[in-house]
């Protein structure tokens, strides 16, 4: 008689009931807990490898001024890039194959005036740019293959006057130029190959040359 009356809601004295209760609904959760894992590793597999193309990007705070990198192998010639914050002025750095021709950049502070450069392969001549402020007067440059002789620049703001140069194969002659201030009075030089006799310019201010004529 005990046992059926507590089987049945009383409100006197619901212990066993709630008991057998817990123990069914924590058997319920357990088996869901392994099937949604199940799940969440299937959608993790599929997620690695996005095969029509789409971003991939990594956005990070490195205040102690570690490696930020990202290697992706885009088909579809969708965006890569690289945002990030390095205090420290480590190197950041993208490689990346767009078979299609996207955009590639990278944008970066570094205060302390580290590396920061881009290398590409463009089969079809998009653009490839590295916009960079480095006060501490660091090299700033640019290396890539244009077959359809599209335009590489490098514009830097230089206050210590490091050398500023790009050094590009243009077999199409398209123009070649550098755009920087150069207080300090050091070097900008371009150096490239224009079968066709496009424009090849170096623009220099030399103080200390002036002064020695």
């Amino acid at each position: 008689m005990a046992t059926s009356v507590c089987n049945e809601l009383v409100p006197g004295n619901p212990i066993i009931f709630k008991r057998r209760g817990s123990l069914k609904s924590a058997r319920t959760f357990r088996g869901q807990r392994r099937n949604t894992g199940e799940d969440t590793q299937a959608q993790n597999i599929n997620l690695l490898a996005p095969p029509a193309g789409e971003v991939t990007q990594v956005t990070a705070d490195t205040p102690a001024g570690e490696v930020t990198q990202v290697t992706a192998d885009t088909p579809a010639g969708e965006v890569t890039q690289v945002t990030a914050d390095t205090p420290a002025g480590e190197v950041t750095q993208v490689t990346a194959d767009t078979p299609a021709g996207e955009v590639t950049q990278v944008t970066a502070d570094t205060p302390a005036g580290e590396v920061t450069q881009v290398t590409a392969d463009r089969p079809a001549g998009e653009v490839t740019q590295v916009t960079a402020d480095t006060p501490a007067g660091e090299v700033t440059q640019v290396t890539a293959d244009r077959p359809a002789g599209e335009v590489t620049q490098v514009t830097a703001d230089t206050p210590a006057g490091e050398v500023t140069q790009v050094t590009a194969d243009r077999p199409a002659g398209e123009v070649t130029q550098d755009t920087a201030d150069t207080p300090a009075g050091e070097v900008t030089q371009v150096t490239a190959d224009t079968p066709a006799g496009e424009v090849t310019q170096v623009t220099a201010d030399r103080p200390e040359e002036k002064c020695g004529c």
